[in-house]
């Protein structure tokens, strides 16, 4: 049947505030300011929002729409979805059953009310302000995540009509969108970072000075006020262009036959982004950015050689090439700095004081018990185990697992790990789909054969794609063992936005609605 209108304009909606966001989430300072959160915020409810308005639509008019990617089983859907609600009910149960609220931050301390009205067996917020922007920040991301995934995992209006495999061929339209806008968007954001880092200023984007870096004398790096989260935002995004450029690359390759040569691959300009990108952790000086690179670069040749087979070893020098060389332009721009910042460690073993700060972090992570502080309660309730009143009044643990552990406890900490658990294991669970009209088990359109004839283009993600793609995101969750990456909104919401191509990758060919979907519409 014919799509009906609303679903288009709701469709629309969808995509251009998932694209958005994507933009919007590094730029705008990182989301650490107010206002930018709020902008974010309100793309993500904007998407829930399109999300229910395409379901009441499916409903009333019988639709079904067509899907490109192969969906995974209709228990890992209702499994996330569920987990997803528990999630939001229980940092909602703590600031509806808050225990203490901060009145006034002074110099001696933050100043409590308490509440004795609490039920102490249920979840409980012991800053309730703090967990009431936590609870709707949490709903935005939950929003950005389910009404993206339903956009992303729909066909174009030119794959709906497509009568041959290469418009069928993996990755489709909206995936190459999606990644596109990511790949140019944070190769700028690295030029900017780097040229605002050179020319020494430390307003972001030649725009604000934050206040944290005037007080501690923290480095800027771009628009982010942290040099150490510019860097992580770097290690998250060079993979998954470099995934992508593989993906493109094996499309070309499939589509062109022996007429594929290289050099007029399109793709070849991913290879210059992903560079630049990876070459900017140098530039930011950041020590754990540094590391993590390195890591990334020895995994990213191991899969190279080991998934690349004898195909298109050509362009996956070129790969590797073009990426050492942009890393050797980085290193050759911050070596001596990032040199003396190495140095360091050797006068100052504790790393400005994060042994302390570990210290502190796991004495209330064990005063709080099994609920926690409540969500987003570290920055403020810090002050309560400052030992002296001169000591400094620490933002954030520097370990991201440690911090959601003091404040959700191991309860909110098991729900936040299943949920990632759930979503990395999108790909591996994934069951491929039909299209629309064609019987189970039958075969698709007739292709030509011979030996003159192109393979035909490729249905879904290489294991070599996909292993570099889970490079990014692997790399974030070792950054929050020893930072706070997902403290920061920007940081936070590009790596879910890619969590959410991430459960789009499943191996399968292009299809129609499920079969679940199918017995639900009748």
């Amino acid at each position: 049947m014919r799509t009906p209108a609303a679903y288009k304009i709701a469709d629309l909606i969808a995509g251009g505030c998932l694209l958005f966001a994507v933009i919007w989430a590094p730029w705008a300072f990182g989301c650490t300011v107010h206002w930018a959160v709020w902008i974010l915020n309100a793309a993500g409810y904007l998407l829930g929002a399109t999300l229910v308005a395409k379901w009441v639509i499916r409903w009333r008019a019988g639709y079904i729409p067509e899907r490109w990617a192969a969906e995974p089983p209709r228990w890992w859907k209702a499994a996330l979805g569920l987990l997803t609600v528990v999630f939001l009910a229980y940092v909602l149960t703590s600031l509806l059953n808050w225990r203490a609220r901060v009145v006034e931050i002074t110099v001696d301390g933050p100043v409590m009310e308490y509440r004795e009205g609490h039920i102490p067996w249920l979840p409980h917020s012991y800053d309730a302000i703090q967990t009431a922007k936590g609870f709707w920040r949490y709903l935005a991301l939950a929003g950005l995540f389910w009404g993206g995934r339903d956009w992303l995992a729909g066909r174009s209006r030119r794959e709906r009509r497509a009568e041959d495999d290469t418009e069928r061929a993996f990755p489709p339209a909206r995936l190459r969108w999606l990644l596109w806008t990511l790949c140019l968007s944070s190769a700028l954001l690295a030029i900017v970072a780097v040229l605002q880092r050179l020319d020494g200023t430390q307003k972001l984007l030649w725009l604000i000075t934050p206040p944290v870096t005037q007080k501690w004398s923290i480095r800027s790096f771009g628009p982010f006020a942290y040099r150490a989260n510019g860097a992580q935002f770097c290690n998250l995004i060079w993979p998954a262009c470099l995934a992508f450029w593989w993906m493109i690359n094996e499309r070309y390759r499939r589509q062109r036959g022996l007429a594929a040569r290289a050099g007029n691959d399109p793709s070849l300009v991913l290879l210059a982004l992903a560079a630049l990108i990876a070459g900017a952790p140098f530039v930011a000086t950041s020590r754990g950015g540094v590391l993590i690179l390195i890591a990334q670069v020895l995994a990213a040749i191991t899969v190279l050689w080991a998934f690349g087979g004898r195909a298109g070893q050509r362009g996956r020098r070129a790969m590797a090439v073009v990426l050492l060389v942009g890393i050797g332009l980085g290193a050759g721009l911050g070596w001596k700095p990032l040199l003396k910042r190495f140095e360091n460690i050797l006068v100052d073993p504790s790393m400005s004081g994060r042994d302390r700060i570990y210290e502190m972090a796991g004495r209330m992570a064990s005063d709080f018990g099994r609920f926690g502080s409540g969500a987003e309660t570290f920055p403020t309730l810090s002050g309560l185990y400052r030992e002296t009143l001169g000591e400094k009044w620490e933002g954030y643990v520097h370990n991201d697992w440690l911090e959601t552990r003091l404040s959700l406890g191991w309860t909110g900490t098991g729900l936040v790990v299943g949920l990632l658990g759930l979503t990395l294991a999108a790909p591996f669970v994934a069951r491929g789909g039909r299209r629309p009209g064609q019987a189970a088990g039958s075969a698709s359109e007739p292709r030509p054969s011979g030996p003159g004839a192109p393979p035909p283009p490729p249905t879904s993600i290489s294991s070599g794609a996909l292993g570099l793609f889970a490079l990014g995101l692997g790399g974030m969750l070792v950054h929050a063992w020893f930072d706070f990456p997902f403290q920061v909104v920007g940081l936070l919401a590009t790596h879910l936005i890619l969590l959410v191509a991430w459960t789009c990758l499943g191996a399968g060919r292009l299809g129609g609605a499920s079969d679940a979907d199918t017995k639900t519409a009748g």
